[in-house]
């Protein structure tokens, strides 16, 4: 594959899709949708540079039966946020400026009552630092989101919320075990990879990602933090914020909030660049945002022989992340992967109901951006679907290709 090929529409049986097959997945998504298992829904497919399906079914304000969802629609990516927190990291690694070998510490001093000195940047981003993100959950959960600026001594790059959740966490949030032990993901490791990255740049997270990664990637319709004019048109005709139901539910004032953990807005072609890019070797037409040394780090399974635990607390033995990524390895996590996706896929989801990957050895991107329709501790991700649509992508390619 060309090293910085950009994505277009095209045919496809020109890269091995069925058209049957492809036009079974739209037929059951909008049966998705039709049968209220999810909202809305948005996704996209491509390969080797190619686009082959990008629709939308539902509305894109739940309460206004007008209103339709175009591909077009920002959503909120959740944890899907997190492979491009950890590019921005990599840019400084690759800078000269940050190592993923040095202790937290060396860059954030105010944890050094509560945080081990064996604990790296590195096991920030494998989630392998021993923070428990119940202990965060609990810590945070009466934190106002809309706290002013003039009430806290807070820089003028960082966000008045972010400000406050550190410095609660700096006393008294700490790890459950020492790190490497096990993986326990956690969103508070990439708060703190964030704020690495604005003391060493000097930039809001904002700020940094458009410089480095939305701008020169054509993500027009990415940032971190709803903005500000971007919340206040959701009330004209034709807004393009999706609205919907579920264990989200929009909290505009949480949007808001350049939150590294969840905080990323996007759309299905944004996201689609930002994987592709990673499957051009860290290029995209001829803009370069990463090595391929880079690339290979983060997409490759960094912690190996390390556990985790599922939603049922029964014992995953391969936890398998890259640095921003899960790696696909030969266990499958509950409800989260589909059968069919192949080993050492990269991908990440979120919570409130979407997904990203990319596969190397298919030349694949995939996209998939829905709203659950209900939130129960116990079924997360029942109504996810994401498992479901892979399995579909897969059963889509030719095999003589």
């Amino acid at each position: 594959m060309i090293n910085n090929s950009t994505l277009v529409l095209g045919k496809n049986e020109d890269v091995g899709f069925i058209d049957e097959r492809l036009e079974l997945i739209k037929k059951r998504a909008e049966e998705w949708v039709e049968n209220n298992n999810t909202s809305a829904l948005t996704y996209l497919i491509a390969r080797k540079g190619v686009i082959v399906s990008n629709y939308s079914f539902g509305r894109l304000k739940y309460d206004i039966p007008t209103s339709i969802l175009t591909p077009d629609a920002v959503f909120s990516l959740s944890s899907c946020s997190k492979p491009v927190i950890a590019t921005l990291a990599m840019i400084l690694v690759e800078d000269g400026i940050l190592s993923l070998t040095r202790p937290v510490t060396d860059y954030i001093p105010e944890l050094k009552n509560n945080l081990s000195s064996g604990v790296m940047v590195g096991n920030l981003l494998t989630h392998t630092s021993g923070y428990n993100a119940n202990d965060w959950f609990k810590l945070i959960g009466k934190l106002p989101y809309d706290i002013p600026r003039d009430q806290v001594d807070c820089e003028l790059n960082q966000h008045p919320y972010i400000h406050s959740m550190l410095e609660l966490c700096y006393s008294q949030l700490k790890p459950r075990c020492k790190p490497g032990r096990i993986m326990m993901y956690c969103g508070f490791n990439y708060i703190l990879v964030s704020e690495i990255v604005r003391r060493l740049s000097s930039k809001s997270l904002n700020e940094f990602s458009q410089e480095f990664i939305f701008t020169p990637l054509e993500m027009k319709s990415s940032w971190f933090g709803l903005k500000q004019e971007a919340e206040d048109a959701r009330v004209t005709a034709n807004p393009k914020i999706y609205e919907g139901t579920g264990r989200d539910p929009n909290n505009f004032k949480r949007l808001t909030i350049p939150h590294a953990s969840g905080g990323l807005i996007s759309n299905s072609i944004d996201m689609a660049k930002f994987c592709q890019m990673f499957l051009n070797g860290g290029c995209y037409g001829d803009k370069r945002i990463l090595s391929r040394s880079s690339i290979d780090i983060m997409t490759q399974n960094q912690i190996p022989n390390i556990k985790a635990k599922n939603r049922d607390g029964l014992w995953i033995h391969q936890a398998s992340r890259g640095y921003g990524w899960a790696v696909q390895s030969e266990e499958r996590w509950k409800y989260i992967n589909g059968s069919l996706i192949p080993i050492n896929a990269f991908h990440h989801e979120g919570s409130f109901g979407v997904g990203i990957w990319g596969d190397p050895k298919n030349e694949l991107v995939g996209v998939f951006l829905s709203s659950i329709r209900t939130y129960d501790v116990k079924t997360d991700y029942y109504e996810f679907n994401l498992d479901l649509f892979q399995n579909m992508v897969y059963s889509a390619l030719q095999n003589n290709l």
